[in-house]
């Protein structure tokens, strides 16, 4: 699930989406930058362990460094927006992946319970995740995955607290050729590694439906694999070219929503 409190509109220009603060933490803070500070040190004292193998030093360094490239690209409210998303899935027992790629390099991410990798204790390095060179160009991404089961009820949930002009779903297409198609669909139905290389390496040229076709009717190997029954001719065969039919047309052979 990915949160985007900073979008880019069609000229590229960065919209900052703000958080609104609840009644209790308007109480709480001045303003949203005034949470965001806040929040970094009220981790710290929730972590103790941190302030007993590192020193004051450290982990103020390290803190001040990711708040300035954090607040220099304006994303104050990207990790403001995730937190609540956690957060909420958390008091709603809704399991939690740990964080993944690169943003686990940040002792604010860690501190804010949006990863649970202490960075420091790793020596991963924060500028891996965001640096003053991209981060007004391209945004910080957090991968925070919950089970599949739990999504509508997430994205309910942030409509209703951000609204849902400013929730949206991701698609992620993925296109395959008839080589690969082939591959995908022999290891399905039990062919070998050896004959799916054979085959392949067969059809390398191969451009059309009509060549792999005809290369079919004067290569044994190839026919066998494809028309030793009715059956199998449509369900390894047929199942390869729609398989690659689909790439033919941009059709999505697998999308995953985020």
């Amino acid at each position: 699930m990915k949160s985007l409190p900073t979008i880019l509109d069609a000229t590229g220009v960065k919209e900052v989406v703000e958080i609104e603060m609840t009644k209790e933490e308007k109480k709480k803070y001045t303003s949203n930058e005034d949470m965001f500070d806040s929040l970094i040190y009220e981790g710290l004292e929730n972590k103790p362990e941190l302030l007993k193998d590192y020193s004051e030093d450290v982990l103020v360094e390290r803190i001040e460094r990711e708040s300035d490239v954090i607040k220099y690209g304006q994303v104050v409210d990207y990790f403001l927006i995730l937190r609540d998303i956690v957060n909420w899935c958390k008091k709603n027992n809704i399991l939690l992946g740990g964080g993944r790629g690169s943003s686990s390099g940040s002792l604010i991410s860690y501190l804010f319970g949006l990863v649970n990798t202490n960075p420091l204790h790793f020596g991963l390095i924060f500028e891996r995740f965001l640096n003053k060179g991209r981060v007004l160009s391209s945004l910080p991404d957090i991968d925070t995955d919950v089970p599949g089961e739990y999504r509508p009820a997430v994205k309910q949930y942030m409509e209703n607290r951000f609204g849902a002009s400013q929730v949206c779903s991701v698609g992620t297409y993925t296109t395959l050729q008839i080589k690969q198609a082939i591959n995908d669909v022999g290891k399905i139905y039990g062919a070998s590694v050896p004959t799916l290389r054979r085959l392949t390496k067969m059809i390398e040229d191969v451009k059309t439906e009509e060549d792999f076709l005809k290369l079919a009717c004067k290569r044994s190997e190839i026919n066998q694999f494809c028309f030793p029954s009715f059956r199998s001719a449509k369900s390894s065969f047929y199942s390869c070219l729609r398989y690659d039919d689909l790439s033919k047309r941009k059709v999505n052979v697998r999308m995953v929503s985020g």
